[in-house]
């Protein structure tokens, strides 16, 4: 027990009280199936203060009815939680004044309006994301990572930091309480449901004095939050403080990494108070890091007039994750989605195509008594035939000296004008056939060289400097 606090002075006060708390539970038990179930306190299509237009419901618990709105000048997607007329005007009051305080805060959802219509008070704030408890339930093993946890756990804290400096305590921490973002915050949790918190500080961070048992003529404190997250003090009828909501969120996250607590399946108040009290805090911390069983500690040693050390345990969850985990390492939801959804794309494209579809598993087991199949020879391509060398267009050029003899002549390294005389040269010297008289050959040679030749005849001296010019 906390110093300074003593506990009641009979046990039967004791047993009356836990009684009655078990009565107001079950009254609002059953006023929660009741809201689910009364029609909607706003239709689909009104607009309120000109700019939020109703669309359809997307929740509703025992406090009221959430619909989704529209902003018609930003054209951006909004929630508006709406309380009946007959409910308690204090809680939905007291939502907004501290919405309206924490505005801008990180981790706390945005207020962008508020007011009634035909008695019913309404908020209008920023949409948020799924809640971790139905998060967790949506797993293949209905419970979530430690990566998941503690990150998001720093989140939880940060956003609790700024309720309790303003000097409010939440009352009522669990997992269903804190959403995740949606597009740009999709990655952020937010704390939300401020309908139960309490101020045991000022603005000037004056100290409200604790109560010990309520003051007359209540017999009994009222019952404030969650029987399965809230704190041993609250079981006892006694004031909470800032460590009371931490100590609500140590026991949400063995939730969401066991599955479950201990007094989960329990449902009176007194066999849930006993297993809160005798389970040991090591026992509920099991094999995970031993850094939870350090801020398990630390949590639970805070007391009313104490401040929580907010930055020492962000500190002791960061040492809870590996090296390997970082603020962009997905979250168990998105794995699992980015998952299903390649899954259901593949088998889209498979029906579309007309094909058989595999039986959903990741992969199909294999076939039994089947030999495996040998790998297909590949082909091995054959060699590009080598290109031919382009071997020298030659040609045999006679001599004028001696028609007989022919001397062969590279024609691509003799000039153009040098050529055409040679070939012109080489048709007219041509050896004759055996049955031509050499006089006749006389006379050609004559016909030829004063036309032609002007200057002295070529030899094969002349033809080797031509190339050796080219």
């Amino acid at each position: 027990m906390r110093p300074g606090e003593k506990p009641p002075k009979a046990a039967e006060q004791n047993n009356n009280n836990i009684n009655k708390n078990q009565v107001q539970l079950a009254k609002k038990k059953k006023e929660t199936e009741v809201a689910r179930d009364q029609p909607a306190l706003i239709q689909k299509g009104e607009v309120l203060q000109n700019l939020f237009e109703i669309e359809e419901p997307c929740g509703g618990g025992g406090f009221g009815q959430i619909f989704k709105v529209n902003h018609r000048e930003f054209h951006q997607k909004m929630a508006l939680k709406i309380e009946p007329a007959k409910g308690d005007i204090r809680r939905a009051k007291l939502e907004m004044t501290v919405m309206l305080m924490l505005r801008g805060k990180s981790h706390i959802p945005i207020l962008y309006g508020c007011g009634k219509i035909r008695g019913c008070p309404y908020i209008v704030m920023q949409m948020l994301g799924r809640n971790l408890s139905d998060l967790r339930r949506r797993q293949p093993e209905r419970c979530l990572s430690e990566a998941t946890v503690f990150r998001v756990s720093i989140h939880l804290i940060i956003g609790l930091r700024h309720l309790h400096e303003m000097g409010y305590v939440h009352r009522d921490i669990k997992p269903s309480n804190c959403c995740m973002g949606i597009g740009v915050n999709r990655r952020k949790a937010h704390l939300i449901d401020f309908g139960m918190v309490r101020r045991i500080r000022d603005m000037e961070g004056t100290l409200r004095p604790a109560r010990k048992y309520a003051p007359f003529p209540r017999k009994y404190a009222p019952f404030r939050g969650t029987v399965r997250y809230v704190s041993i003090a609250m079981h006892q009828k006694r004031d909470v403080g800032f460590g009371d909501d931490l100590i609500g969120w140590f026991y949400a996250m063995i939730e969401l990494l066991n599955g479950g607590l201990p007094w989960s399946c329990l449902e009176k108040i007194s066999d849930i108070l006993k297993s809160k009290s005798e389970t040991p805090i090591k026992d509920l911390c099991g094999s995970h890091p031993k850094g939870l069983l350090t801020f398990a500690q630390n949590v639970m040693d805070i007391s009313y007039e104490q401040k929580p050390k907010y930055d020492s345990l962000q500190k002791i969850l960061r040492s809870c994750l590996g090296k390997d985990v970082t603020d962009a390492t997905p979250y168990d939801w998105e794995v699992n989605t980015q998952m299903v959804s390649k899954r259901v794309m593949e088998r889209s494209i498979m029906a579309s195509v007309g094909t058989e579809l595999p039986p959903p598993i990741d992969y199909p087991p294999p076939k039994k008594n089947r030999t495996p199949s040998l790998p297909r020879r590949q082909k091995v391509p054959s060699p590009s035939p080598m290109p031919k060398e382009e071997q020298p267009q030659t040609k045999k050029i006679p001599l004028p000296s001696d028609p007989q003899q022919t001397v062969d002549v590279d024609m691509e390294k003799i000039p153009v004008k040098t050529k055409s005389v040679m070939v012109k040269v080489s048709e007219k010297l041509k050896p004759s056939p055996k049955h031509q008289s050499k006089e006749k050959l006389k006379e050609q040679q004559k016909s030829i060289e004063p036309k032609k030749l002007t200057s002295s005849p070529i030899t094969t001296d002349d033809v080797e400097k031509t190339q050796l010019s080219e």
